[in-house]
């Protein structure tokens, strides 16, 4: 499950990379382009994160994205924490996005080339996504009687 996970990642970072080389963003930019890594990233990435952690079902985008998550089993004794609970889910997404752009930005904002900068920001971000994701995880199966992320 992990291997399969970072290799849509690394495809993504590497997209992105591929984009701010072959239209020679100015140096500037390379935060605006770290910022649309990692919100592309995040949004492919987040809801088999969903699956991951809670084992609800949630997979990739071509995978059928949220369609097999347990919140449509009708017979299901516990319902995924982001997906049964809109306020678990909204204020997850809204702190796991928020935070991962705020920090892309920020990260891609220091003093290097450009190439440096947009690499720093993108992984920041990304590692950013991760760490807010699994807190808010475990903020929402808190909050909603769901076992822990990693041990439904």
């Amino acid at each position: 499950m992990v291997l399969s996970y970072v290799g849509p990642a690394a495809l993504v970072l590497a997209l992105s990379w591929a984009v701010v080389k072959l239209t020679r963003m100015a140096v500037g930019t390379p935060a605006i382009g770290a910022v649309t890594a990692v919100v592309v990233f995040a949004l492919i990435g987040v809801t088999p994160l969903c699956g991951f952690m809670f084992d609800c079902g949630c997979d990739w985008p071509w995978s059928g994205l949220y369609h097999h998550c347990n919140f449509f089993d009708a017979l299901a004794k516990l319902k995924c924490p982001w997906c049964n609970n809109v306020a678990a889910g909204a204020l997850s997404m809204l702190a796991v996005f928020g935070a991962s752009i705020f920090v892309a930005y920020r990260a891609a904002s220091v003093g290097a080339s450009a190439n440096a900068r947009f690499t720093i920001g993108v992984l920041a971000g990304a590692v950013a996504f991760h760490l807010i994701s699994l807190a808010t995880g475990v903020l929402a199966a808190l909050a909603t009687g769901y076992p822990l992320p990693f041990t439904a």
